[in-house]
């Protein structure tokens, strides 16, 4: 069957009409003929015609010679005709005619699950790049120049929480490589080389970091953390030792450093049976904290008010179920002077600190440990905010830290002492990185990655960058009671102050009174003219915007 150039036909235009309503497009004439001329006045079309009905066919868009970036779409095969590896030569004709133009790349966008599509395009070598249009279908791009990848990064686990830092390495035109057991996740399809394999496993991931012959390696995952380290240290990469993180992750060993550091440290034990728990917790003066001793998310963290033997064993059963280690942390509780903690996302380069990421998290009496509101500036007495620097720094250099991105949560008790609950080796949670690039215009994600493979061009660039200052703020919608959700109330007088919304759980779904980060109903993302405003709104942020419940339906 031969392929032809459609354009040049008489009757173009009335086959790609019959050709579209075949194919089930719905669009009314007004739009659809408009759409077909522009494609045969400005395009290449490609296809494969049999009597007045066109059987196969693509459009190439390659007429940008400013940009030498040509585009692909709409390409389809009759039903009838597929199998015959059709759409593959109608591909390859298209990069023929990219080529003899002297383009720089070729580029088309497909849904990821679309998996005989996406054989054909990676097989041609297409890579998905990251990137969305409109429709949320990715973006492939065939460079013609592709095997000059400036650095080979691999990135451990390709769920959400690496999705991020794989798009911008991607957008860093960096070679990718994925390990992560599910070969369906978003990350393991746009990675350039995706290994099936269980990212933990680290005699497994060290051998391929080792084949790959990898600039680098990173994860934003708190588990993983330790095996991160111990390839940067094998392959003598960029990165922190294993010890390190290790002082990072363990709730205990965190709070070892800080007697270390001489810094205000509650007390505090690692049980490992629930004997020796209740032992500790009837010597303790309440209220106190129960928790996982290696966990994330404050996922099984509960405050306990009074000693009651069966509520605590409830607890450390929960606790066991979310430590990675089988091992429950005990320890007093500290008193907040109000339910507004410092969480910054802190940048470590040697011995360099970026404190762009520095922001208040208001939390609600009903959930004092689940951060609910982030708010950009912090505003604070310069003696205080040195104090918390100086504070968090000394840990991080005590630690043996030089490089990546740290969450970290921290506040002054009603003495005037900093507490730092944690410094989690990871990016935060909730959007932080974007909300950091909203406030300050920085991008620690591009930072992050950069870094990883020793490519420094962007972190100098911040020495002279100018940085924006807005009024940011982020608040995450929990329930206070459990029940069926109607709705989210937003009041009119916020709404002006609204750029973006997610709601995670849909109207007519059981939702759960607020104990962890993973209750979330929905999140707003806001910027108020001034700080007043922005203080107006935020002190009572759940009178302008709840959840409204209704009983569950029998």
């Amino acid at each position: 069957m031969e392929i032809i150039r459609i354009n040049d036909l008489e009757n173009a235009e009335t086959l790609l009409y019959d050709h579209n309503r075949e194919i089930g497009r719905t669009l009314p004439d007004e739009d659809l003929i408009p759409g077909i001329r522009k494609f045969i006045k400005d395009g290449e079309v490609l296809g494969i015609v049999e009597g007045n009905r066109i059987v196969a066919m693509l459009n190439l868009y390659c007429n940008n010679y400013e940009t030498l970036s040509a585009y692909i779409c709409n390409v389809y095969v009759l039903e009838e005709y597929r199998g015959k590896h059709i759409a593959k030569d109608l591909m390859e004709r298209a990069i023929e005619i990219c080529k003899s133009r002297d383009f720089k790349n070729v580029k088309l966008h497909v849904t990821p699950d679309n998996t005989p599509a996406v054989k054909i395009y990676r097989s041609l070598g297409f890579d998905f790049t990251g990137n969305q249009n409109a429709s949320k279908d990715y973006e492939m791009t065939l460079n013609f120049d592709s095997q000059n990848y400036k650095k080979r990064l691999l990135i451990l686990g390709a769920g959400n929480a690496q999705l991020d830092l794989i798009k911008e390495a991607k957008r860093l035109d960096y070679y990718v490589i994925v390990c992560d057991y599910r070969p369906n996740m978003v990350g393991s399809i746009i990675a350039n080389k995706y290994y099936q394999v269980n990212y933990m496993e680290k005699d497994v991931v060290i051998d391929i970091a080792k084949i790959e012959k990898i600039d680098g390696v990173i994860s934003n995952s708190e588990p993983v953390m330790p095996i991160v380290a111990e390839i940067s240290q094998c392959l003598n990469l960029p990165g922190n030792t294993v010890e390190s993180v290790g002082k990072l992750i363990s709730k205990s060993e965190f709070r070892k450093l800080q007697k270390s550091c001489h810094l205000y440290t509650p007390k505090s034990y690692i049980v490992k049976d629930f004997e020796k728990l209740v032992e500790l917790a009837q010597k303790m003066e309440y209220p106190i904290i129960v928790k996982p001793t290696e966990s994330s998310g404050t996922r099984g963290t509960t405050k306990v008010d009074v000693f009651d033997e069966q509520i605590l064993k409830q607890i450390y059963l929960e606790c066991k179920d979310y430590s990675r280690d089988d091992t429950v942390s005990i320890e007093e509780y500290v008193s907040m002077k109000n339910f507004r903690v410092n969480e910054s996302d802190v940048f470590v380069i040697g011995n360099k600190f970026l404190w762009d990421g520095m922001t208040w998290t208001d939390r609600a009496e009903y959930a004092p440990m689940v951060p609910r509101t982030y708010s950009f500036p912090v505003v604070m007495p310069e003696s205080k905010m040195m104090k918390l620097k100086n504070t968090v720094e000394s840990l991080i250099r005590e630690a043996g830290i030089t490089l990546g991105e740290y969450n970290v949560e921290a506040y002054y008790t009603k003495n005037n002492d900093v507490f730092v609950i944690e410094i989690n080796p990871r990016q935060g949670g909730n959007h932080i990185p974007q909300l950091i690039e909203q406030y300050s215009g920085v991008d620690f994600t591009k930072l992050l990655v950069s870094t990883a493979v020793n490519d420094m061009s962007y972190f100098r660039e911040l020495d002279t960058f100018e940085r924006t200052r807005k009024y940011v703020t982020h608040h995450v919608v929990f329930s206070k009671d459990s029940g069926v959700l109607d709705s989210i109330y937003i009041d009119e007088s916020i709404k002006p102050y609204i750029k973006w919304m997610e709601q995670d759980i849909e109207n007519g779904s059981m939702v759960h009174q607020c104990r962890n980060a993973f209750d979330a109903i929905a999140c707003v993302n806001f910027e108020f003219d001034s700080c007043e405003t922005q203080e107006f709104f935020v002190r009572e942020i759940e009178k302008f915007i709840h959840p409204i419940l209704r009983e569950q339906d029998c």
